[in-house]
């Protein structure tokens, strides 16, 4: 069998690749996992990925997912491959800590996303870094460090499940879940050139997942190529994955239209790719979207009115203290929201739904951008409030429809590009196979960030 090193040979392995690997004895689990646990022990101390491992529970799943194989049962999908989840997920026996300083007792079950994936085989690893409670900053004051982007230390690795795409990019481990609220999976995945779905409401059990706003939060997996991200969307809702996308009428939309200019750099990928879902069959179109404003003051009344609601009791108690600043002032502000006004959102939202559902008329899927540019530098305030703009990535919590974010290029200074697709609400496996069909012409995906810009110094 082959063994993995301390230099982490296999710790860019794709999820299916180890499926295949470890299912033909060609890589044993044991080994598999002993290479990723030492990759983590030598890059994450300046990544900050990991709030905490169970490298033990891992190493023993991992000893009887090769004891399974060397039996000749029968191997479910996921067999020995790892996986990790963001600390707003409950494992039984360990806190949710959210990123917080708060005071939290261990979960007493399991959340349903991670239970359906260890029945697939799937070995949990650990909980990932975050903003606190989903709502905080990278430049806030953390109970924890905040995740750095692997591809520039110095920039924001997006939030707010940062630590989910920094295990991905930085190779410690194939396969991670993450939530979104307001383009929570999304933000991270285009920072660091990873592959996001924020599926369609209700498609994914939110079950043992602590809520930052109930109607607009989603479980969203996260991989680095959209092979395994098909992979890991079809154990969490029993789907199967489908391989050619068909006829495709996709509608390009002017990023122009969220009332920010959108760096050149991500339009022309944009472009370049929609040229190349051009190729492959797909039939390009002009696409308005004149939503991106109304749902952006819907989606942010709802998420301020649900947040605050959540936390109302803790932030009147002596334990406010123990927020982050700029978290507490985030939630803080929905105090501010009259429940008449609350009301008027969901009413709102409901007409937005079908206002986007319209859309879908005349186009199978919307192509856009998900961000307004690279990964801005953590020093930088303005380019933080920049990248935190989440007027691509909201309107799509509001209305329910999937959204999926890939890689399409590489700014001039070597930071990733991605862009949006957005589908009919229930067809989340048509946007996966679009990216899919895009990755086996290109190989945006396949690029690594250096070992050298994570590795300690001297």
């Amino acid at each position: 069998m082959s063994s993995a090193t301390p230099g982490g040979e296999h710790g860019y392995l794709s999820a299916t690749a180890a499926r295949t690997a470890l299912a033909s004895g060609a890589l044993s689990a044991v080994d598999y996992i002993t290479g990723l646990l030492e990759r983590i022990e030598r890059v994450d101390g300046r990544l900050h990925a990991f709030i905490s491992l169970s490298s033990e529970q891992a190493l023993e799943a991992a000893r009887r997912a090769d004891e399974r194989r060397a039996s000749g049962l029968s191997l479910p999908p996921l067999h020995g491959v790892p996986f990790a989840v963001k600390d707003l997920i409950d494992v039984r026996g360990e806190p949710t800590r959210a990123q917080s300083r708060l005071p939290t007792g261990s979960a007493e079950k399991t959340a349903d996303a991670v239970l359906r994936l260890q029945r697939q085989g799937g070995i949990y690893l650990g909980k990932l870094a975050l903003e606190e409670f989903g709502i905080g900053s990278p430049v806030d004051d953390l109970a924890w460090p905040a995740a750095r982007n692997p591809w520039d230390r110095r920039r924001t690795a997006g939030g707010s499940s940062s630590g989910s795409a920094v295990a991905l990019a930085a190779g410690l481990v194939p396969l991670t879940l993450g939530t979104d609220t307001g383009g929570s999976v999304r933000a991270p995945a285009a920072y660091c050139g990873l592959v996001a779905l924020k599926p369609t409401d209700q498609r994914v059990d939110m079950q043992g997942v602590l809520p930052l706003a109930p109607t607009l939060d989603a479980i969203g997996p996260m991989a680095r190529s959209a092979e395994d991200c098909a992979l890991l969307f079809s154990c969490l809702t029993g789907s199967t994955p489908s391989r050619a996308f068909g006829t495709c009428r996709l509608g390009v939309v002017d990023g122009g239209s969220a009332g920010q200019a959108v760096d050149p750099e991500v339009l022309d990928a944009l472009a370049r790719a929609a040229k190349t879902l051009q190729s492959l069959g797909a039939q390009l179109g002009d696409a308005a979207f004149p939503h991106f404003g109304q749902a952006r003051e819907t989606g942010g009344a709802i998420l301020a009115y649900e947040a605050y609601s959540i936390h109302r009791e803790r932030l009147a108690s002596e334990n406010r203290r123990l927020y982050g600043d700029i978290c507490r002032r985030r939630l803080e502000a929905g105090a501010e929201l009259t429940p008449s006004a609350y009301a008027e959102a969901l009413e709102q939202r409901t007409r937005l739904r079908l206002e986007v559902d319209r859309l879908f008329e005349e186009f199978d899927v919307l192509a856009m951008p998900v961000t307004f540019g690279p990964a801005a530098p953590l020093d930088d305030v303005e380019g933080l409030s920049r990248s935190g703009n989440v007027s691509f990535r909201l309107p799509f919590n509001v209305t329910g429809h999937p959204a999926l974010v890939f890689c399409t290029g590489f700014s001039a200074e070597g930071l990733p590009l991605s862009m949006q697709l957005v589908g009919r609400r229930g067809e989340d496996e048509r946007l996966l196979d679009l990216a899919r069909a895009y990755q086996t012409v290109t190989s945006w995906h396949e690029r690594r960030p250096p070992d050298a810009a994570m590795e300690p110094r001297g």
